[in-house]
Formats: C-alpha cells, structure tokens, sequence
C-alpha cells in the first residue's frame, strides 16, 4: 500500500475559516496505461478529511420520489425503514419510485489541463487550476432497472406486476421467483425510443424530458466520476468484481468467488460461464438461455431487499487497499452473492450423454450507495447519445460521437431512415459533435471530451485492455453506406453475459436506437423540486 498523496492549489481559508479547498477528487495522467502512479491514479485532490469521509458522496441517498418530490429518505442499509423508523412500502401504489437522489453538486468531469485528467467534487462552486466546476442541479434515477406498467416507467418492487421474463429449461430451482414467471423482475424487450416514451409518459407534456426522462449517459458520466474517485482507479472491476459477464471463469479454485455455473458430469463438476453451451435436444443451448432465456436473472431490488431483511454484502477495498464504506457505515456498498440450484437434463457435449444433470449457480452483482443498475447483467438503454455513420468520399468508415447539451435537449424523435445529408437528423443539429469514434471495436486508449472538457462515455483508439488505460469498450460498426448517413445508438451501456467486455463504460454504436431484444432493460431520471 502507497502513502496517499493529496494535491491543494492552497490551505488557505476564506473571513468564515473555512478552507477554500472545500471540494476533494482524483488525478490521473492522460494517457498513461494504468492511469497514472503505481495503485491506478496520480494524486488525490482537495481536502484530506472530506476526501476520507467522502462527505459528497454520503449525500446521495435512496429514497422515495413522487411527481419530482423527494417524500421520504431510506435507511441505507434497510430499505424497510425511513431513516427514522417508519415503515417503507416498495411497491408504489401512492406514486412514489424508488430513487437514487443527488443534491446540488459541482464537478469537474476530465476537465482542460493537457496532462492530467480530473474529477473533483464540491456541494458548493469553486474552480481548479483554471477549470470552472459545472453545477448538477438537484436530481434521481432509478437504482435499478425499471418495470414499465400500463406503458408508464416505474421504479418499484410489487411482486404482482410482471416484467419480462423467458422460458426456463431448469427444474427444481431453489431461487426466489425460480424462474418461472415474469412477476417482480424489470421490463424488457423494448427499443431505447420505447424506454424513452415510457419514461416522458410520467410527465404533463409527453414531448418533453422534463422533469422525467429516459436514464442517460450524460448522468452516467458523473457516476463515473464519482466511482472514480472512491474508488481510486478507472478499472472500476478490479474493486467491484464482473457481474456475471464472461470477464472472469468459475473453476474449482474460484468457485463462489466469480459468477457461473457448474454442472455435475458423473461425480465431478464442469465449470461453465452463462455463456457456454449445454445440449438440449441435440441443440446447443447456452446457459443463461437454459436458466431463462437470457432475460434478468435478478427481480427488481432483490439485492437491495435480501440485504434489507438481514442479508450481507462482500466488502471491497479501493486501489489503495483501503476498504470502501459499506454496511457498517451504513452505506450499502459491496457485492451481493446470490446462489441457487437446480436440475438441468442436457448433454455436456454434442451427442454427448443426456441425462438429468445437478446444476448450482453463482451470481455476483456489484452495489454501489443502493445502486445496482451498473455493470454485468443486462443492457441498459441510455439516451444522450448518438452516432452517425456514414462514408467519406475514400471510401472510410465514420462514427461521429454526438452528445445532447443537456437532458432537457435530448431528442424525443424516432427517426432512422438514411438520410442524404447529415443535418437532416435531429440529433446533428442538436447535440454537441464530440469527434470520431472511428470503425475499429475495442478497448480504448484515449479519451473523448465535450469543448469545456467534460470526458465521455466512449473513448477512442483501441489496443488497450479491461484493466488499463480506460477501462472502456465500444463497439462499432466497421460498415457503411456510400452517400447515406445512418443514425445509431451510441447507448447500450453496462454489458451482460455474453460479453467479456462487461465494464461501467461500454457503448454500442452499431445498432440502431430502435433495436430491442429481452436482454434490454432501462432506467429513468427525473429534475427534483428543492
């Protein structure tokens, strides 16, 4: 373990004593392969207390949310109560969603210096060698992924009203909800145009995205920044583990310790990812599809309520080794470990011998202050962002990166048709041009930033890996229409199973935002009153 190294323009205070450094954050060298110094970052900024006590970071907090209204405040630990004992009802037959709100906060997102990328976070304005901090006005998202009930996005746990859920080839499975029906699990199945219609339904005026709105990139670039700075390291899997992506593998030694599966093969087990293959019927079958036909393989807030009723999270430790504040500061922060059996009849290889099979799964899931709507289950539609595609007059392939200014100019069109000229999209008219995302898929070296240097989402030029550089993937489309402009997605963020590109920062331009499958899930956001 390094000493901490803290980095303050001044200690001086202002006519109140209170010292002017009132904001703390990170530094990392851009471009450097681990983001700089030996444990992931170059230096931490700011005030030393307010930086170990994460004092900004305790003031996001879980509660309910109604019309844009914070109505009651969670005990962080024990969703069952208010944080002063009250009963809780997650089901939100008043109207109240279940949400992750954010107080006034001001950041820096990468900001402008030429060496060194910065995130730093204060309740109150300051600036940083030069870099002015941007005001986030008060707002809540979902900590999970949302059920869509009566066409309306809500944020609620009611094991009555069905989400989405597929088929399962399993029998006698020990798990909550088994699998079997839809009730309590999150919707899916829906084109990001869909979550957004869901979502802009909660408000007065349906074309408009406030005060509620899709969830989008542009809040997950503060989560980012946020999860950067406690964390102390971009490689945000090193801390919180790969969900259940093909990231890492269960074996005997590991097993419990990664997400997986394992099958009995006479009296020894074979160890399977959710995305390798079983036989069933002759035809292969990959294991999530055996368990549920690749849909959620958690309800809504099951992690959350497991917890609440007396259950645990594993602690995690920064790159430092520092241990990160979980249920015994009473912040909900860890990995939640859910295991199951069952019965699985099917063949481990192709003709190989069909016979009814024991079968035992390991879900690791990473929770963040409540949160589990992260990384490493599945997609999450965001809005924010999208991608034009087109071709140069030399015949090379473009994905140009467009960013909305802000939440209350994301488009609310539907539009893909191939366009002529580019401005006959919305969105380029709109949004901020950020640059060239390129045509090669992979991990990123670089980073890309809006014109006050606010970092993205995506990055650009691969030859990186998971757990250098900027630990973010993007997925492309290398092809192109001659003399067409085509619009895409630039929004499939978080990964799932059969990607072991399951990381915080993985976007998808190489669908169309109207592409949907069962593995599709969303959140939404929404401005609150203060």
């Amino acid at each position: 373990m390094k000493a901490l190294r803290i980095m303050c323009p001044s200690s001086v205070t202002d006519k109140s004593l209170r010292k002017l450094e009132h904001y703390y954050g990170i530094e990392f060298e851009r471009g450097a392969s681990n983001g700089g110094g030996e444990n992931g970052y170059h230096a931490m900024i700011g005030d030393e207390e307010l930086l170990k006590n994460l004092t900004f970071h305790n003031l996001i907090q879980i509660g309910l949310v109604k019309n844009g209204v914070k109505q009651a405040t969670f005990n962080q630990t024990n969703w069952n109560k208010t944080k002063e004992g009250a009963s809780v009802s997650l089901a939100g037959d008043d109207g109240s969603d279940v949400m992750q709100t954010f107080p006034t906060l001001y950041a820096i997102i990468g900001g402008t210096n030429s060496i060194y990328e910065r995130y730093i976070i204060s309740d109150e304005p300051f600036s940083y060698d030069g870099d002015e901090a941007e005001e986030i006005h008060p707002y809540a998202e979902t900590p999970d992924f949302e059920v869509i009930v009566s066409n309306v996005a809500r944020s609620i746990y009611n094991p009555t009203i069905a989400g989405t859920q597929g088929t399962t080839r399993l029998t006698n499975i020990s798990a909550e909800g088994d699998y079997i029906n839809a009730n309590g699990y999150p919707s899916g199945s829906k084109s990001r145009y869909g979550f957004e219609s869901a979502a802009r339904a909660k408000n007065e005026n349906v074309m408009l995205n406030v005060p509620y709105a899709n969830a989008s990139a542009i809040d997950l670039e503060l989560i980012m920044a946020l999860l950067y700075i406690e964390c102390r390291t971009k490689n945000l899997n090193s801390v919180f583990g790969h969900g259940i992506s093909s990231n890492a593998s269960p074996s005997e030694s590991t097993w419990g310790t990664v997400s997986g599966c394992r099958v009995k093969n006479g009296d020894a087990w074979t160890y399977l990812r959710f995305n390798s293959n079983v036989y069933i019927s002759g035809e292969a079958v990959s294991m999530w599809s055996a368990i549920n036909g690749q849909t959620s393989l958690l309800k809504i807030f099951e992690a959350q309520r497991a917890v609440s009723d007396g259950g645990t999270l594993e602690g995690v430790t920064n790159s430092d080794g520092e241990a990160l504040q979980g249920l015994s500061d009473g912040v909900m922060t860890g990995i939640y470990t859910k295991t199951f059996t069952a019965k699985l009849t099917c063949a481990l290889t192709s003709g190989g011998e069909v016979t009814e099979r024991d079968v035992e799964v390991v879900l690791r899931v990473p929770v963040w202050r409540g949160r589990t709507r992260l990384w490493g289950n599945i997609w999450q539609h965001l809005s924010g962002y999208d991608v034009l595609n087109y071709q140069d007059g030399e015949g090379v392939v473009h994905n140009d990166l467009y960013r909305a200014k802000s939440i209350a100019d994301m488009t609310t069109d539907t539009d893909e048709t191939a366009k002529d000229s580019a401005n006959e999209f919305a969105f380029v008219t709109k949004y901020e041009k950020i640059g060239d995302l390129g045509n090669t898929s992979g991990w990123m070296r670089d980073c890309l930033s809006t014109v006050k240097g606010r970092i993205v989402l995506p990055g650009v030029n691969t030859g990186a890996a998971i757990n250098n550089y900027q630990s973010a993937y993007t997925n492309l489309d290398s092809e192109a229409t001659a003399g067409k402009y085509r619009r895409k997605t630039a929004g499939f963020f978080g990964g799932y199973a059969y990607y072991s590109a399951d990381v915080l920062r993985f976007c998808s331009a190489h669908g169309a935002p109207s592409h949907s499958g069962a593995f599709f899930g969303s959140g939404f956001r929404v401005e609150l009153s203060e």
